[in-house]
């Protein structure tokens, strides 16, 4: 059993040369002739037709998957502006790729079935293991996806992914599938892997206040919560500071106090950021609020961030049985590298500590992550969360 890994970056300006400086480094890593598997991160500043075209004048052999991200993770660096290639050459790892596009003109629930088919009529009979999913963070009902994929895969088959976003602008994000880069679409990659895996995923967001029901909401949008306005919970605690909630998407306001969904027989709590009010109170969410919910207002800060990509690192470290990691995939949240900063890399060097600082090692930063809570043994549904930081380890 061997397996090769390279990861190569560029920064360059020209999207043709960026994707093929970063192909060519790539390779060059895995000292191998050909390539398995490519994965591209990269941000909206690219063409990404043209991002296909230079990767595959390196490596034109090789499956192609990936999207566009608000940040790129690189092996040293974070960068708002850069493209990341991932080549994998192994003997022992086998995949199955999927595509499902025009996702606005489909039943999310069967696009996720579509996808999940896909991916196992091009994988054949091999043992799988794992799903990566990547969908389009503007999409509205991000959690039909998931389950369309699971009714095909099975609830407790371990999920991971994040869906691709643009840079807090919401107008446009990419998912690049093989020869083509496509918007408003999902794709995903169906690994069969002998030399194990392990995830986790954190938020490390604190409760504060008492517990409140949703008492009418539809999809991504919180009509009432205890029979009132919703926006009425953001009023009774900030006052006079509601008025940067209404004007802003994404506000600094919903990122440090998002919304955290309790789901019964889970540890932990679900968040939600809210993207924008309407004029009638409502709250608009970046991910599904169902009614009936039970709901808290949520806590954050820069020192949460950094322990719970620690605690998320940890949980992967289990997964491997003692084994150690020769790849780290991070799918970590566009709201918390807003809220970090210039800190943001506090984050990625938390996860380095626990895995290994020399692991190679990929990411983005995206509107909405999704992964199980129960890392360990793989018992429940996958979920799309906000504000979460997501660590995937392959041995």
């Amino acid at each position: 059993m061997s397996q090769w890994i390279g990861v190569g970056t560029s920064r360059e300006k020209d999207s043709f040369r960026a994707a093929r400086e970063a192909a060519i480094l790539a390779k060059a890593a895995t000292k191998q002739q050909d390539t398995d598997l490519v994965l591209i991160f990269s941000s909206v500043h690219y063409n990404p037709e043209n991002v296909i075209k230079g990767t595959r004048q390196i490596m034109p052999e090789a499956k192609i998957i990936g999207c566009s991200g608000s940040g790129i993770i690189m092996p040293r660096t974070i960068e708002e502006r850069g493209l990341s290639i991932l080549a994998i050459k192994s003997n022992s790892i086998k995949l199955g790729l999927g595509c499902c596009s025009n996702l606005n003109e489909k039943n999310i629930r069967t696009a996720g079935q579509e996808l999940a088919k896909m991916s196992l009529a091009n994988f054949k009979t091999a043992s799988r293991d794992i799903f990566i999913m990547f969908s389009d963070g503007l999409i509205k009902n991000s959690s039909e996806l998931i389950l369309g994929v699971e009714d095909i895969l099975g609830r407790s088959f371990p999920l991971i992914g994040a869906a691709s976003s643009d840079n807090l602008r919401f107008t446009k994000t990419y998912q690049y599938y093989q020869n083509n880069a496509f918007a408003n679409s999902a794709v995903g990659i169906l690994l069969g892997l002998n030399s194990g895996f392990g995830f986790g995923i954190k938020h490390g967001w604190k409760p504060i206040g008492k517990p409140r029901l949703v008492t009418d909401s539809e999809a991504n949008v919180i009509k009432k919560i205890n029979n009132e306005p919703a926006i009425n919970m953001y009023e009774e605690y900030f006052g006079d500071d509601i008025t940067e909630l209404k004007k802003t998407r994404l506000s600094r306001l919903t990122i440090l106090y998002p919304i955290g969904i309790n789901i019964p027989g889970e540890d932990e709590f679900i968040l939600r950021n809210i993207l924008e009010t309407t004029d009638d109170g409502s709250l608009i969410c970046q991910g599904d609020v169902p009614t009936g919910a039970e709901i808290n207002l949520m806590l954050g800060s820069k020192d949460f961030c950094i322990q719970a990509a620690r605690d998320a690192a940890k949980e992967a470290k289990k997964g491997l049985k003692d084994k150690p990691a020769s790849l780290i995939i991070i799918f970590d949240s566009a709201a918390r590298l807003k809220l970090m900063g210039r800190f943001a890399s506090s984050e990625i060097d938390a996860v380095k500590e626990v895995l290994g600082k020399n692991i190679p090692i990929v990411g983005f930063y995206s509107y909405g992550e999704i992964a199980p809570l129960k890392a360990m043994g793989f018992r429940g549904t996958s979920y799309f969360h906000n504000e979460a930081i997501a660590v995937l380890a392959i041995g």
